[in-house]
C-alpha cells in the first residue's frame, strides 16, 4: 500500500490509534511530511463482551446478537458495547472534523473494516441495513472517494491489487 500510495500528496492523514492502524499509517507515510491525526472516532465498533473471544464462544454463549450482527444489522443488540447506529455517529463526527480541518486537497484515512463499512453506508446514502453488502473488505483493501460540494462518489471500492505478488520473469 506505502508503495502504491508514494506519489499521492496527502494534506493530512486521519488514522485510528490501535497499534496496527498506527503502523499501517507508519508505512505509507514513509519519510514523507504528512500531519498525521490520531482519533478515537475511527476506531473499530466495540463489541463489549465480546472483546477477546472467539467467534465460537461467541455464536454459542450469544446466538440472537450473534445473528443480528451479521444479519440485521439495524437490530444488532450488543452486550456492553456499541450499536451500529452508535458507530455511524462516531463514522459522521469524524468525517465533519475532516471536512472542518482539511478542507481541500487529498486526506488519507486508516482505520478498521467495519468502519470503512459504515463510512460506505454515508457515502452510498444508505442505512446500516445495508451494511453487509459487498464488497467485503480487506486488510490494507484501498477505496477512493471524491468529495464535492455535491456530495460524494466512490471511485475505487475495497481494491487490494497492490497485494498481489508480482509475476517472476517468464512466469504466466
Amino acid at each position: 500500500m506505502g508503495k502504491r500510495l508514494k506519489s499521492v500528496d496527502f494534506e493530512a492523514i486521519f488514522s485510528s490509534p490501535s497499534g496496527r492502524t498506527q503502523e499501517t499509517t507508519h508505512l505509507i507515510r514513509g519519510e514523507r511530511e504528512i500531519p498525521v491525526i490520531y482519533d478515537d472516532h475511527l476506531k473499530e465498533i466495540h463489541k463489549g463482551e465480546w472483546e477477546g473471544k472467539v467467534r465460537k464462544d461467541i455464536e454459542g454463549k450469544y446466538p440472537n446478537e450473534f445473528y443480528a450482527f451479521w444479519n440485521d444489522p439495524v437490530n444488532y443488540s450488543p452486550i456492553g458495547g456499541e450499536t451500529f447506529e452508535e458507530l455511524r455517529v462516531r463514522a459522521e463526527k469524524v468525517l465533519q472534523r475532516i471536512k472542518e480541518e482539511i478542507p481541500s486537497g487529498n486526506v488519507l484515512i486508516v482505520t478498521h473494516a467495519i468502519m470503512i463499512k459504515t463510512l460506505f453506508t454515508i457515502f452510498k446514502g444508505k442505512s446500516v441495513k445495508k451494511l453487509w453488502d459487498p464488497p467485503f473488505i480487506h486488510d490494507t483493501s484501498l477505496t477512493v472517494v471524491e468529495v464535492t460540494e455535491d456530495g460524494s462518489k466512490i471511485v475505487i471500492e475495497g481494491d487490494v491489487s497492490h497485494k498481489e505478488a508480482p509475476k517472476l520473469m517468464g512466469e504466466k
